[in-house]
């Protein structure tokens, strides 16, 4: 594959008909810096935060109301997709929109390569909507925590990706109540068990940052677990102490666990909110967190097995900066691993970008999209772990995903009826990667649907 193309597939989401090959591949992944809209006018009507958190406690509210009524098993409650409550269909309504948006945004974009970019971090900082409080808070979390962020510092971005309510529902961190805390010592006096939630902590040290076995212990989980304790979502809790002042994140004193803490051998004496703050602090630059992302990155642009050069690489740069992400970018540009490495098999989310985007589609409806990516077994936010979706290729080449890939693509040439020259566009998209098989198989197609067809569901189109 030439630097052009490899630039449009392996850094990008894909090229166009309507797209010159860069000349100047590098110049034209650098440019893109400025290019990039944290907000474009394709999410201009995204819904936020504040707004999902009001449907959310809505829905709550109705449901309790008709389990008071004996109404909870009412046919009329149930969704007929997913067994959702009836109260929860605007929360659904909200993320089959905002899917449609993100992709859309994708599809769109002057600035390809932080779009993959926001994707990376997006599955780096997994929630997942078969929790049914996410619903409709993914769409949020990206627009909000990770898009803003994605050209700063990590340190920056993890704050901002943990204090979102999407992460602190997902992980039940908003019901995590300190022991001693002003509100778990009252209710421990009455007999009640509430009390800490690790989840958040956890995966803030095994996923997030650090990585798995990097030197942290189960005790240092449940002190930073500990030091967590507060950070929860306002507009939510009945409490008006834990409610605060509206819908959006929020640090309630009352279920603070106090005093100082000890985590992987520091003592964070600060109080309050401060406290989880500072630990979150050390955690974004700490020589394992350096060599978690350095990896992840490497493997996500370079090669399913990470080259060592290219990870060691990185992970001195994060290291020299603190975590400046424009730096860590600019190494992969400048990585001939990158350039040189063997092609890295789509996931279903990338080859749908890149079919879309091969016939020059730039907007798709949220239902669409929503039920596209459900078929091919990467449904938009619901990668059903917080580990997020897989990176490698064993996890989306078998056989049942490459037939529905290959039923899309048929589909999608069906829609475009014969008005793309997959013979001329074979060429500009792939470049000195198209194959003769594939050259031969594109002439000897009977119509120019069907060309289409093997273009888009070629080996070739498989692979960035």
């Amino acid at each position: 594959m030439d630097e052009a193309a490899r630039a449009l597939s392996r850094f990008g989401l894909g090229g166009t008909a309507d797209q010159d090959r860069p000349a100047n591949p590098r110049g034209w992944l650098e440019s893109q810096f400025k290019l990039y809209q944290p907000r474009p006018s394709a999410l201009a009507a995204a819904p936020g935060t504040a707004a999902m958190i009001e449907l959310l406690r809505d829905a709550r509210d109705d449901r309790r109301e008709r389990k008071g009524q004996n109404q909870a098993d009412s046919p009329q409650m149930q969704e007929k997709d997913d067994n959702l409550p009836g109260p929860f269909r605007p929360l659904r309504d909200a993320y089959v929109e905002a899917a449609g948006l993100r992709t859309s945004a994708a599809l769109s974009s002057a600035a390809p390569f932080i779009e993959r970019l926001v994707h990376f971090w997006s599955n780096h900082f997994a929630v997942s909507i078969d929790k049914a409080a996410v619903l409709g808070l993914a769409g949020p979390f990206e627009f909000e925590a990770i898009r803003p962020h994605v050209l700063g510092s990590f340190t920056d971005l993890l704050g901002a990706a943990e204090r979102h309510p999407a992460m602190l529902l997902y992980l039940d961190q908003a019901e995590s109540i300190g022991p001693d805390s002003p509100l778990g010592s009252r209710t421990a006096r009455r007999g009640k068990q509430r009390g800490l939630n690790e989840n958040l902590a956890r995966e803030i040290l095994e996923l997030h940052t650090l990585g798995v076995r990097t030197g942290y212990s189960q005790e240092d989980v449940t002190e930073f677990a500990r030091a967590l304790t507060g950070w929860t979502v306002g507009g939510l809790a009945k409490q008006p102490a834990l409610r605060g002042p509206g819908p959006q994140f929020w640090f309630a004193t009352p279920i603070h666990q106090p005093g100082a803490r000890t985590i992987m051998g520091k003592r964070y004496p600060q109080s309050g909110e401060a406290q989880a703050r500072a630990v979150l602090g050390d955690l974004a630059v700490h020589p394992a967190t350096a060599r978690h992302i350095a990896t992840k990155l490497a493997r996500h642009f370079a090669a399913d097995d990470p080259p060592p050069a290219l990870v060691a690489k990185l992970e001195r740069t994060f290291l020299a900066t603190k975590g400046d992400l424009l730096a860590l970018y600019r190494v992969l540009i400048e990585a001939p691993e990158v350039w040189s490495g063997a092609a890295k098999f789509r996931n279903p989310w990338d080859w749908t970008l890149a079919a879309l985007r091969a016939c020059g589609i730039k907007s798709v409806p949220g239902k669409s999209a929503a039920t596209t990516l459900q078929q091919l077994g990467q449904a938009i936010w619901k990668p059903g772990s917080p580990a997020g979706y897989d990176d490698t290729a064993p996890g989306w080449a078998g056989p049942d995903a490459l037939v529905r890939r290959v039923e899309m693509a048929q589909r999608l040439a069906q829609r475009m009826g014969g008005a793309i020259d997959a013979r001329a566009l074979a060429p500009r998209l792939l470049g000195g990667a198209l194959s003769d098989t594939t050259a031969q198989a594109l002439q000897r197609a009977e119509s120019g649907e069907q060309a289409l067809a093997l273009l888009l569901s070629s080996p070739e189109m498989m692979r960035r």
